[in-house]
């Protein structure tokens, strides 16, 4: 039988989940949380039955998760970035805080229309796959 990996995000933590169903919606295995390493090739994640019970217990609050490679590392540089100005910011004199501030200012406006439209495109998958499988039933 034919299965399909998918990713999705957990609504409340931003979690990544990765899970595998067959053709019919049946719940095969799943994987998560994910970091961005994992899912560079979400057909490589090993998923597992084990989670399979929270998956379940937890789906109104995973959202189809549409990884777009093209900005993928954009994203990670991103990330990376914020990561090391919190760190270093407990160090920081004032002049360097409100430079980095202004940094960190464009970096989330650029952010927010990037996770606007991952959030728009990950609402159109979900409807395309509910069509599918109200096809299917």
């Amino acid at each position: 039988m034919e299965e399909s990996a998918e990713l999705f995000r957990h609504r409340e933590t931003g979690e990544i989940y990765a899970i595998r169903r067959k053709w019919n919606g049946e719940l095969v295995g799943s994987a998560g949380p994910l970091t961005a390493e994992d899912f560079k090739d979400i057909k490589h994640i090993l998923t597992t039955p084990d989670l399979n019970h929270w998956i379940e217990a937890n789906a109104k609050d995973l959202i189809l998760y549409d990884y777009d490679f093209e900005i993928a590392d954009e994203l990670q540089e991103t990330w990376q970035y914020i990561k090391e100005l919190t760190e270093s910011l407990y160090e920081s004199d004032k002049l360097t805080l409100e430079i980095e501030y202004s940094r960190l200012y464009d970096v989330i406006k650029w952010l927010k229309p990037v996770l606007a439209m991952m959030e728009m495109r990950a609402r159109q998958n979900k409807e395309c796959i509910e069509r599918r499988l109200a096809i299917g039933n």
